[in-house]
């Protein structure tokens, strides 16, 4: 990695970011788009949660964190006397604080195009990502590596976690949203810095920056980042001296920053700086399903996190093989499907109780098959000490989650930046072959075939997952009335003339 600007690159990456790339990013958004659009109308029911970060936000313009729990539901994390809390990111009130002012919350949420900006400020940063990569690899006169490098990009877009993103707009998915922007974001500059095109200074604060929002999002992979962008700033300075010490206290005080922001946050919710939600014992602030009685203390998803942690090492092999391989639950793969998840159950129950695995159940190497292909090559050209060093980081958010207590389809969102930053390398190494003539038999065939499975089968995934977390009477995501607000406030001990408040409307957003 130099620190002097290379022009030379300039002028290559000049071309390669030309009108084809361009086209490819404005259709590319234009198609999820269209999919945000059309998502909610799949169903008669809305998706579960789409003004909870409205309210949030409305909530702390009067001065307060607390939400109605008609608003928030199981969801809620509450103190004794019913204040409830979000536990989920903060991040997420970053649009609204921008763009809240205009907004008509009463009448649209912002919901929808708040995951939709995320998604695609993401993906045109990993577009960017994988363009500045290939460019390293082949000259503008390599035609035909710039053909494959628009076909990969526009894969990006379909094949990736993009769709999945934007089909389901329910609460859960604001903060993953808002995380694989910034990891995207980060990825992106990661990349041009260490070809030289940006200036130390704004490379590390736009790192910093993005590494910062993602821990108000997704604080499982903005440890990844964090240890990445640190070792970064270790190393340059110890390479390159008292010049790279600016950049790197900078980057170093955003990261602070972030820190302490996300730490004050929590003791105002919760009380304590390192308390980042409820717990299922009775205590200052409990489970929203435990409070309202409709999950025991002693549940097996309670006593796995007290007696393995929710974080325990010992997970990851077992919870990795099924992110990796788990099957469908459809009608041909029904029979498979069942067998492997018995398999993982008895090979973890007893040694790790409960892990609550969520459908709908794909593994990613059938979503993002061709980039899964090319990650095992990337893995391979892992030499250069940035591109090591980010690898690195990217795992260790990658570890993090794979620990957890819980496996879901949203969570695989949160191991892709490592998948595809280890993919641009697999893509970049094997397009220098084909440029310079070194084409492998069937190499299209194969690559085209590749690339068509895993659009189809994200696409079959995400007609699915479209249908989840979704307001369906009778459900664990369906509204209360106010009448059901008042039976489970009773039967938690509280008495009626608590009721006006426990149970206010939770429409009133501006109250």
């Amino acid at each position: 990695m130099q620190i002097v600007h290379n022009a030379s690159q300039t002028g290559l990456v000049a071309y390669w970011a030309r009108r084809p790339f361009a086209m490819v990013a404005l259709i590319g958004a234009a198609y999820l788009a269209v999919l945000c659009w059309l998502a909610p109308g799949l169903s008669p029911d809305p998706f579960f949660g789409g003004a909870i970060y409205d309210g949030y936000y409305y909530a702390i313009l009067n001065g307060h964190f607390d939400l109605p729990p008609r608003l928030l539901r199981f969801e809620g994390h509450y103190t004794p006397d019913a204040q409830g809390y979000l536990y989920h990111g903060a991040g997420p009130l970053l649009l609204r604080f921008v763009f809240g002012w205009a907004w008509p919350f009463e009448a649209i949420p912002m919901a929808g195009f708040s995951i939709w900006f995320w998604t695609a400020l993401g993906t045109l940063g990993y577009q960017v990502a994988l363009t500045d990569m290939i460019t390293q690899t082949a000259t503008p006169v390599q035609r035909n590596a710039q053909g494959w490098a628009v076909f990969f990009a526009a894969t990006l877009w379909v094949c990736g976690p993009a769709t999945l993103l934007v089909v389901n707009q329910s609460l859960y998915h604001e903060p993953i949203a808002l995380a694989y922007g910034a990891a995207g974001a980060f990825v992106a500059v990661w990349v041009r810095f260490g070809h030289d095109q940006l200036h130390p200074l704004l490379a590390f604060s736009v790192l910093a920056l993005c590494a910062a929002i993602t821990v108000h999002a997704r604080p499982n992979l903005a440890i990844g980042l964090y240890v990445a962008l640190t070792a970064l700033c270790g190393w340059s300075v110890i390479k390159h001296g008292v010049r790279m010490l600016l950049p790197a206290l900078l980057a170093g005080a955003i990261l602070g920053a972030g820190g302490l922001l996300y730490l004050g946050l929590n003791t105002l919710r919760f009380g304590g700086a390192a308390e980042v939600h409820g717990s299922f014992e009775a205590s200052e602030t409990q489970y929203g399903t435990v409070f309202w009685g409709i999950e025991p203390q002693d549940s097996p998803r309670a006593q796995a996190f007290t007696e393995h942690g929710r974080f325990n090492v010992q997970r990851i092999p077992p919870n990795a093989g099924l992110y990796a391989f788990d099957l469908p639950a459809l009608e041909l793969t029904h029979g498979p499907s069942m067998a492997m998840y018995n398999l993982f159950q008895r090979a973890t129950e007893d040694r790790l109780g409960y892990i609550r695995v969520e459908g709908p159940r794909y593994g990613l190497l059938w979503l993002w098959l061709i980039w899964a292909g090319f990650a095992a090559i990337g893995l391979t050209q892992v030499r250069r000490a940035e591109h090591l060093v980010l690898a690195a980081g990217l795992l260790v958010g990658v570890l993090v989650t794979l620990s957890y207590g819980t496996i879901t389809l949203r969570y695989r969102f949160d191991l892709w930046p490592l998948v595809a930053f280890l993919s641009f390398l697999g893509i970049s190494r094997v397009l220098a072959g084909v440029s310079n003539g070194h084409q492998p038999g069937n190499f299209k065939r194969l690559v085209l075939a590749v690339a068509l499975i895993g659009t189809t089968v994200t696409t079959m995934a995400a007609f699915q997952y479209t249908g989840m977390f979704r307001e369906i009477e009778g459900s664990f995501f369906a509204p209360w009335s106010n009448g059901y607000c008042i039976d489970l406030a009773e039967g938690a001990g509280f008495s009626s003339d608590q009721m006006p408040v426990i149970c206010r409307a939770p429409t009133e957003l501006k109250g």
